[in-house]
């Protein structure tokens, strides 16, 4: 799988151009990713009810001015869940001992790694005659994270693919995301949802990425 290397940069907060210590720093990085992620995945789809400040599906309400619109002309909605699993997990924290910087470049090169997988999974399961949103996932603008648990218990996704969710509503395995995508039977416009912490001029601060 091919990885973009300056979206790792990106979430690496590196500036510059890419120099050979540090792209042999992201390959090695991607060597303890490629052995031990396990890129699993499960979705289903419901039908959508748009209201005003709110969407409805599988007797779910979220609150929300942003998602009907998002989701505008959307009669039905996939909720997805997928995850690299414990393994890396534990990898990466074993170097969080042994080797910080390389820790922090397997988290950047695992959220790519995530992002590809997740791309390529979205392209493989829409249909020709209909029409998808981008993924839009809970916390993101005006939409509770205290929304997680029920997207994971909906798609059943602790049992099939391990995914659990902690008080602090945050996923374990760390390397696991959760999404919303509208479909449509007509053509709409793919936006991308922007979470609380993107800056005012418009860049990613990666701030969400960096907690987790």
């Amino acid at each position: 799988m091919k990885l973009d290397y300056n979206e790792i940069l990106r979430y690496l907060g590196y500036e510059g151009e890419l120099d050979n210590a540090t792209k042999e720093m992201i390959d090695k990085g991607l060597e303890v990713v490629e052995k031990y992620a396990s890129f699993k995945h499960i979705y289903r789809i419901y039908d959508l009810e748009l209201r005003k400040n709110e969407i409805e599906f599988n007797n779910l309400v979220i609150p929300s001015r942003v998602l009907p619109n998002y989701f505008v002309n959307c009669k039905q909605i996939l909720i997805l869940g997928a995850t690299l699993g414990l393994e890396l997990d534990k990898q990466i924290k074993k170097l969080e001992i042994t080797d910080m910087s390389l820790a922090l470049v397997v988290n950047a090169v695992a959220t790519e790694y995530m992002e590809k997988n997740l791309e390529k999974l979205c392209h493989d399961i829409e249909e020709d005659n209909k029409y998808y949103t981008s993924r839009f996932s809970i916390g993101y603008h005006d939409v509770s994270i205290t929304h997680q648990p029920d997207l994971i218990k909906m798609i059943d996704a602790t049992k099939l693919i391990g995914i659990n969710v902690l008080e602090s509503y945050l996923m374990v395995p760390s390397k696991s995301v959760s999404a919303m995508i509208g479909i449509s039977d007509q053509p709409i416009e793919k936006q991308r949802a922007k979470c609380a912490n993107c800056l005012p001029n418009g860049k990613c601060s990666f701030n969400c990425i960096r907690e987790v």
